[in-house]
C-alpha cells in the first residue's frame, strides 16, 4: 500500500507531537505517540499498488515542487472509531479542494489502484 501525504513545517510537527505525548500521558490515546516514525500529515491519496513506482516518484516531485505553502486551518476534531485514534482535520477551503482536484487530474491513471478513501476524497 502507498500513501501520498502532506507533511508540515517542523514547528507545527513538534507542536502536534507534544499534543500526542500529552494525550498518551493522560491515558486518553497513545496510538499516534507510540508509533515513533509517525508524523502529522494530511492524506492526499492511498493506493493499493503503483506500477512503475520510480517514474511516479519523479512525477510526484515535479507536481509538488510548485507547491511551496498552503494556508490551512484546523477546526475539526474527530476519531477513527475502530482504532480510537483522534485526529484534527483541516477546514476544507477552495485552495485545498483545487490542489486535491489538480492532483487527481494529474494522476488520474492511478484511480484504478486507489482505496475507497481516496475515491471519496477525489469527489470533493
Amino acid at each position: 500500500m502507498y500513501a501520498v501525504e502532506f507533511f508540515f513545517e517542523n514547528n507545527l510537527e513538534q507542536y502536534v507531537k507534544g499534543i500526542w505525548q500529552g494525550l498518551s500521558d493522560e491515558n486518553v490515546s497513545s496510538n499516534m505517540y507510540e508509533i515513533s516514525k509517525m508524523r502529522p500529515h494530511i492524506i492526499v491519496a492511498v493506493y493499493n499498488d503503483i506500477l512503475d513506482l520510480e517514474s511516479y516518484f519523479k512525477r510526484f516531485s515535479t507536481f509538488f515542487n510548485n507547491i511551496l505553502e498552503l494556508d490551512l486551518k484546523f477546526d475539526v476534531l474527530a476519531s477513527f472509531p475502530d482504532s480510537g485514534t483522534l485526529f484534527i482535520g483541516p477546514t476544507v477551503t477552495e485552495s485545498l479542494i483545487q490542489l486535491h482536484k489538480q492532483y487527481h487530474q494529474e494522476f488520474c491513471e492511478l484511480l484504478e489502484f486507489a482505496k475507497n478513501l481516496s475515491l471519496i476524497e477525489a469527489k470533493l
